[in-house]
């Protein structure tokens, strides 16, 4: 169950739990006889259907991602997608019905949902644990070592061997990987069933040896995957990776910058949503303002130039978290506990209200709800020369929240900027309104944390 390909099963066991978790407190609650049992199975029923969109887009879609969330990021995304489908379905009660859940409804629905969804990822977690995808590598070159490296880490996988048609010559594979020269491609196919080998990655370019050719054709047969190593980055750790890069990825998806429906759903939310933002935050400005020039002189607000969607600089407004003079020496990448940081300026970075100003970049559209973090044009002018792919993150509009500010936190460095891009490139290849959603959602716990 926990190691299967299939999304379905996993959608059956979300709905599974969504209709008993109502459907039983909707029995026994003192105040029973208010709901009708038509009822109760309908009203169940819409519970289980909103659990399983809700989870989704709170990140918790258990197909190949389990190993890549921690226990934090399980309990927070049950409590979202359990609250999000109890709302939606309490409203839906509320408008359609002449009676509204109560709090025994309320507490056993959310409960026992709880309880079933946290568990479950639990036991996939823990499953994948003590029983790993078992993977084996096609073709030898220098970026198997990095690539094996990154999975031998992870107790969720365990590399069965690595096998090429001809010798290896790579000192570094033959060490550390249980080399097999493919002669015979049944009887490869044979141990490799043998073996219990749930994908097989390959890591060959865009030529492919013969023998190897014929191998990958009859492992379907098999009941074993085939994947590259960019889909397979792709799939479990939701990342482009710019190291195993193709002209497969990029015209297999591609996204128009300049059009869309999406693009205009998109506009229309960044619109509502900044108009909200600052008609609610607006009255604490003055008083923020006015703390930040009490501790250090200067402009309360911000400003500086970054780069926006296709290339195109812009200014952004922050209030001010530094000092004066906090770049008299030329422009630094910021760090965590950075010394220029001053001590208001601390908390207004955890808390995220220095970001506040933003609102009006979103407003007039220069920036997005969503995106990736616009950055300076000299860092911008220094990372294309040595990150392949990196002006790619300015196919999409930059945002206040992204993937890789939810993935992989802050950076300061030139390897953050790249493992950072990774995830931005995976929010522009599968760009789209539920990934907007579950970006959303899963930035409030962040916020929350104060984790920056």
């Amino acid at each position: 169950m926990f190691k299967s390909r299939s999304g379905r099963r996993w959608i059956v066991l979300d709905f599974l739990i969504g209709f008993f978790a109502l459907f039983i407190a909707l029995n026994i609650t003192p105040y029973v006889d208010i709901y009708e049992p038509t009822n109760r199975i309908w009203v169940s029923l819409g519970y289980g259907f909103c659990l399983v969109l809700s989870v989704r887009l709170c990140g918790l879609n258990s197909l190949y991602v389990s190993h890549a969330r921690s226990k934090y990021e399980i309990v927070i995304g049950a409590i979202q997608g359990c609250l999000l489908a109890y709302v939606v379905v309490s409203l839906i009660v509320g408008i359609t019905h002449v009676h509204i859940f109560g709090r025994y409804v309320m507490l056993t629905s959310l409960g026992l949902s709880l309880l079933g969804i946290i568990l479950s990822r639990a036991l996939d977690k823990y499953a994948l644990s003590k029983h790993p995808l078992r993977v084996a590598f096609l073709g030898c070159n220098e970026l198997l070592k990095a690539f094996g490296d990154r999975l031998t880490s992870n107790p969720h996988f365990k590399i069965v061997c690595a096998a090429c048609q001809d010798d290896c010559d790579i000192p570094e594979v033959m060490e550390t990987y249980h080399y097999i020269k493919v002669e015979d491609p049944d009887a490869f196919c044979s141990y490799l069933d043998a073996q219990k080998v749930d994908i097989v990655v390959s890591c060959y370019g865009s030529t492919i040896p013969l023998r190897v050719h014929k191998v990958i054709e009859r492992l379907p047969f098999h009941n074993i995957e085939v994947m590259n190593k960019g889909s397979f980055l792709e799939r479990y750790f939701r990342e482009i990776s710019v190291t195993y890069r193709n002209l497969h990825w990029y015209t297999s998806q591609f996204i128009k910058p300049n059009g869309g429906a999406i693009l205009l759903v998109k506009r229309i939310l960044d619109i509502f949503v900044s108009m909200l933002g600052l008609a609610l935050t607006l009255p604490f400005w003055p008083l923020i303002i006015l703390l930040i020039k009490l501790e250090t002189p200067g402009p309360a607000i911000f400003k500086q130039c970054r780069v926006g969607l296709l290339g195109k600089n812009f200014t952004i407004y922050k209030f001010r978290t530094m000092g004066q003079d906090a770049e008299k020496k030329g422009a630094q990448w910021a760090s965590t506990n950075d010394p220029r940081v001053t001590k208001l300026g601390a908390f207004l970075r955890r808390s995220r209200i220095d970001e506040l100003p933003q609102l009006w970049n979103v407003l007039k559209g220069d920036m997005s709800l969503i995106g990736p973090r616009p950055e300076r044009p000299e860092f911008v002018d220094e990372l294309k020369k040595v990150i392949p792919l990196y002006e790619w993150r300015y196919l999409v509009p930059p945002g206040l929240t992204g993937w890789a500010q939810i993935c992989y936190g802050y950076g300061s460095s030139v390897e953050d900027a790249k493992r950072k891009l990774q995830f931005d490139l995976y929010y522009v290849k599968n760009f789209s309104i539920q990934l907007e959603l579950q970006i959303l959602l899963r930035t409030i716990p962040l916020m929350m944390r104060g984790s920056r």
